[in-house]
């Protein structure tokens, strides 16, 4: 039998990439750690989780719900498992060094390998400049946006993704 205090389950929105089908991040607004509730399918979303997805073709990404349980002596299986152990911890549901973080680095993907923000101010609508190098740098517009924050930040050289 399972310890439920070493399981852990949430209902997320998963950031994907429309170009090449990448989990981006994932975030969890109510991570729980036990097992999940008896009803608990993945396959349900609850509505405040499926009312956030959809397509943000400004980002060029799908926002895609998710529901997932996890053990949290077993390392990470994904990237979406590794967003919810870090959810766990930034909630403070669980202790560090509690739970199995071996092999999360490599987990977290993202399509691009060099990104450069080019622009220090934000246009009127909230925009920044984003050279995507790995294309030529070819210059496309996007929106980083963290709640209602816009983040721009202003790089003199191309900072590689490891």
């Amino acid at each position: 039998m399972v310890d439920d205090s070493r399981s852990a389950w949430g209902y997320g929105i998963a950031t994907v990439s429309k170009t090449t089908g990448v989990v981006l991040d994932t975030w969890f607004p109510n991570p729980e750690v036990g097992a999940p509730p008896h009803n608990f399918d993945s396959h349900l979303l609850p509505a405040h989780i499926s009312a956030l997805e959809g397509e943000d073709a400004l980002r060029d990404v799908n926002l895609q719900g998710v529901a997932l349980a996890i053990e949290l002596d077993t390392p990470p299986q994904s990237t979406t498992d590794a967003y919810l152990r870090l959810h766990l911890l930034s909630h403070t549901l669980t202790q560090p060094n509690t739970l199995n973080l071996d092999g999360i680095f490599p987990l977290f993907r993202a399509p691009l390998d060099v990104l450069v923000i080019s622009q220090v101010a934000p246009h009127d609508d909230g925009r920044c400049k984003i050279a995507r190098l790995d294309q030529g740098a070819q210059v496309v517009h996007g929106r980083l946006l963290l709640g209602p924050r816009v983040h721009c930040l202003r790089t003199t050289s191309a900072v590689p993704r490891t």
